[in-house]
């Protein structure tokens, strides 16, 4: 009996030992692999990643729970700088996305270099750290237009351009509106809003039309920005940094008088055509009888057509707006032509040649529109 037990113990024994030996015979273990469950990875801790591929425009990112759709984007993700006195944040002004439980900011405007930036997790109070570097590029030179002797009463905007992109945070502090006549700054004369081109080489800087306008309240409260026969300085300061980090390094004046208002639309009719000959390549010259919008002429608000094929050319604005040459890639051929006008291109006071800027509300349904096509023939 015994030795039967001890021959039974010892064939469990080998038996176990031959299925710890045989991977086959071991139950499959549960593959649980890499993966976490949804729910936990939308609640780690993770900080905001940062697709720095336009080093000055950065795409901030966080994942956020889906219980949490009914919170603003704000709520979840911040970009700031940090006050060095009170070690507040001050946050900048973007853009933010929520697509497939991901929330993404991205700056309005192009980050400072050399400037330290916080990202911040608002779900998790993590943060990362984020700085672009670049040395001082070369200076930017400036230039403005309409750059007129005398400007209407009632002028809007000028055109700050620079040869490299610009610092674009807050531009009104780099400018002010000084009356040599009074020998006082105007007051709160630029519309704080911000129209940069692009490439941030460029500003529009708008006079504030409710000022500009005649019988609205800003107008009526404070006044109008521009007096007939008072002579204005326009100065933008030396310190406006490109976005590499170069100042203009000298202060920029534009001196002006301000003529009578201008409440009377373009008209192309009136326009001076000075037509070229056939089979040549002549410019077709255009002379305007008043300063037109210098950056609408140079967006293509005239298109030249020949039997209703648009005219392959080049165009060529005069510097403050009075002219246009239109130089075609091919001699010219015999016929009548068409001059097809952008109807929104206007004058300095804003009159277009749809509409003038001042409409009469109880006429508001009158026609106002100029001709928006010219023609022209070039004789055999």
């Amino acid at each position: 009996m015994t030795e039967l037990s001890n021959k039974t113990i010892i064939n469990v024994i080998l038996a176990l030992m031959i299925v710890s030996l045989c991977p086959g015979c071991q139950d499959p273990k549960t593959n649980t692999g890499s993966a976490k469950p949804a729910k936990q990875r939308l609640e780690s801790n993770e900080v905001p990643t940062i697709d720095a591929s336009n080093a000055s425009s950065p795409v901030i990112s966080v994942i956020v729970p889906p219980e949490t759709d009914h919170k603003n984007n704000s709520d979840f993700l911040l970009l700031a700088t940090r006050d060095p006195k009170s070690n507040e944040l001050l946050p900048v002004h973007g853009i933010y996305r929520r697509t497939d439980g991901l929330v993404s900011f991205t700056p309005s405007f192009p980050l400072l270099p050399n400037r330290d930036y916080e990202a911040v997790n608002l779900l998790t109070n993590q943060s990362s750290s984020y700085r672009w570097n670049s040395t001082n590029g070369r200076v930017p030179v400036l230039s403005i237009s309409p750059s007129h002797g005398m400007l209407p009463a009632n002028h809007l905007k000028f055109y700050l351009s620079f040869s490299e992109p610009m610092q674009q945070d807050n531009p009104w502090e780099h400018c002010k509106l000084l009356d040599i006549t009074t020998g006082h700054f105007v007051p709160r004369p630029f519309r704080h809003t911000e129209l940069w081109n692009r490439t941030g080489d460029r500003l529009t800087l708008w006079f504030h039309p409710g000022r500009q306008k005649t019988g609205v309240n800003l107008n009526v409260e404070i006044g109008p920005i521009l007096e007939p026969d008072h002579e204005y300085q326009l100065i933008i300061n030396a310190h406006w940094c490109s976005l590499a980090g170069s100042a203009v390094g000298k202060e920029t004046k534009l001196n002006f008088v301000a003529g009578q208002p201008d409440h009377f639309q373009p008209d192309p009719e009136l326009w001076d055509l000075a037509v070229p000959s056939a089979d040549t390549l002549e410019p077709l010259t255009i002379r305007f009888h008043e300063p037109l919008d210098y950056a609408l002429l140079n967006n293509r608000a005239l298109n030249v057509f020949l039997s209703k094929v648009p005219l392959e050319s080049r165009q060529e604005v005069s510097q403050n707006g009075l002219g246009i040459r239109i130089t075609p890639q091919k001699p010219w051929v015999a016929g009548d032509y068409d001059i097809q006008i952008n109807p929104r291109l206007e004058d300095l006071a804003g009159n277009s040649i749809e509409r003038p800027f001042e409409v009469d509300l109880n006429k508001e349904t009158e026609d106002h529109s100029k001709a928006q096509q010219i023609t022209f023939t070039i004789d055999p």
